[in-house]
């Protein structure tokens, strides 16, 4: 395997990153932790046997295509799938032993008559939608859905739950209404005699700057890969990045004033100078987007990218006063001078973009104890 461009994976950085959570939270708070999108692009199967290791007492996924990676890794904790059950992949659900999400009556009905034809029972995380928007139920409709939801046999009705779109927010209005309508449901429930073993609704910064929003159980995800989302305060824990996308300088060449680099001929030498061809393009995850917005470190030191970025490789500027080598290592993100964030800045978009966009043609390496 040529692994001379590759995403290198610090696990001791996700333990570290974990037991940042786990220290920030109370000791009965639960710690559901969120490795959907091949855990932010880092691997899942890897990354949920650290985080296991590490000691979550819960693994959340988008599908149940990601969740039976999981348990082919022989992992038995418990896993949340986020997406909607359907007849697709119901079977699943019950072969691996998942939780479903539910938002709907209609869906719960589906999975109890599922549980039944099976002789089994499922256990059910109901959703209700406090401003998100997208799954779970609005208020007066969760009024009528729970009693029914509740009365199914083959159903356990384990948690309800939620979700911040904006906790990261620096205005913490829009948050605080969630949580008021979030208790709203909590007490609804309570009056109606409805119990359930759990009530979750922060993710990673509603962890970091809503600890009244804690409950029963957080579901930090950014958090666990090394980045803090913004929010109306500093960070309160440290984290440290778990990934570098690392490459290599494939062919140093000279080339005079007025030539042109890659497709469309957006960049043109204003001078002599020297480029240096990198092996990582577009469909690694080095979107076209940053095209001659990022820089790369080369010995600790940053050169600007130019042109555009191709399928397969970029170009960076050397200038003609270097000590570049070919073959030497090239950093796209992963130290304190070039983050995942400082990426996302450059193409306006968001650190959790840029993990999840590392494809799967790059090699993931895996360090850890310093090995």
């Amino acid at each position: 395997m040529d692994i001379r461009t590759c995403a290198e994976i610090s696990l001791d950085a996700i333990r570290f990153n974990f037991e940042s959570v786990r220290n920030w939270v109370p000791s009965k708070t639960k710690i559901m932790s969120v490795v959907k999108a091949n855990a932010y692009g880092h691997g899942i199967e890897v990354i949920s046997k650290k985080l296991v290791e590490s000691g979550t007492d819960y693994l959340a996924v988008a599908n149940t295509d990601e969740a039976r990676k999981i348990r082919k890794e022989g992992i038995n904790c418990p896993i949340l799938v986020f997406g909607n059950p359907d007849p697709m992949c119901v079977d699943d659900y019950f072969d691996f032993d998942l939780d479903a999400s539910v938002s709907d009556v209609e869906t719960a009905i589906f999975l109890n008559s599922a549980a039944q034809h099976r002789g089994k029972q499922i256990d059910v995380h109901l959703k209700v939608d406090t401003g998100m928007g997208r799954y779970g139920l609005h208020y007066h409709l969760f009024q009528k859905a729970l009693p029914e939801i509740a009365s199914l046999k083959s159903i356990h009705l384990k948690s309800i739950w939620s979700h911040f779109p904006n906790a990261d927010d620096t205005a913490r209005e829009f948050t605080l209404n969630q949580l008021s309508e979030f208790n709203r449901c909590l007490e609804f429930a309570g009056s109606i005699k409805v119990d359930v073993e759990m009530k979750h609704i922060a993710n990673s910064a509603a962890t970091l700057y809503y600890p009244e929003a804690h409950f029963d159980m957080v579901r930090p995800g950014l958090l666990l890969y090394g980045y803090s989302p913004e929010g109306p305060e500093k960070s309160p824990i440290t984290l440290k990045p778990a990934m570098s996308l690392v490459s290599h300088v494939s062919l140093i060449k000279p080339v005079t004033k007025g030539t042109t680099v890659s497709y469309g001929s957006r960049w043109i030498a204003t001078q002599d100078t020297e480029l240096a061809v990198i092996p990582i393009g577009y469909a690694d995850g080095v979107t076209r987007a940053n095209s001659n917005r990022m820089k790369v470190l080369i010995g600790g030191n940053p050169y600007q990218q130019v042109g555009n970025v191709t399928m397969d490789n970029i170009v960076v500027n050397l200038g003609l006063i270097h000590s570049v080598k070919k073959f030497d290592e090239v950093t796209i993100f992963g130290n304190d001078q070039i983050s995942a964030s400082t990426v996302a800045d450059w193409t306006n978009t968001i650190t959790w973009e840029v993990l999840c966009g590392i494809t799967g043609r790059v090699p993931r390496v895996y360090r850890a104890g310093g090995k």
